[in-house]
């Protein structure tokens, strides 16, 4: 089986089939202030989810966000989450937990 790590040093957000690009959203939020725009859903067919569940291969979810706050300066943040399947004897509970190289979970 393959390493948690097995990731590219570098991230490529979007040449794989899998990539999903959401559109720039212009809508300004204060904090903690209810959002109401455009929600997007991202489903994984449960034939690709067989492996993940059997431990043979993992489930990645990796992007990054682009934003301006409210005096126009441009910030980034970058993530990656797997899913954790437990093994025996692994008291982690089943869910997504950070991870990957350097390069994929940072903010500016």
């Amino acid at each position: 089986m393959e390493e948690i790590n097995g990731l590219p040093s570098t991230p490529d957000y979007f040449s794989s089939p899998a990539s999903i690009f959401i559109p720039k959203c212009d809508d300004l939020y204060a904090p903690y202030a209810p959002r109401t725009g455009r929600k997007t859903i991202i489903s994984v067919p449960s034939d690709h989810l067989a492996p993940v569940s059997r431990r043979e291969s993992f489930l990645y979810i990796y992007g990054i966000i682009t934003y301006r706050d409210a005096l126009r300066g441009e910030h980034e943040t970058r993530f990656c989450f797997y899913w954790h399947v437990p093994g025996p004897g692994d008291l982690n509970p089943k869910g997504f937990y950070q991870e990957g190289p350097e390069g994929y979970n940072k903010t500016t």
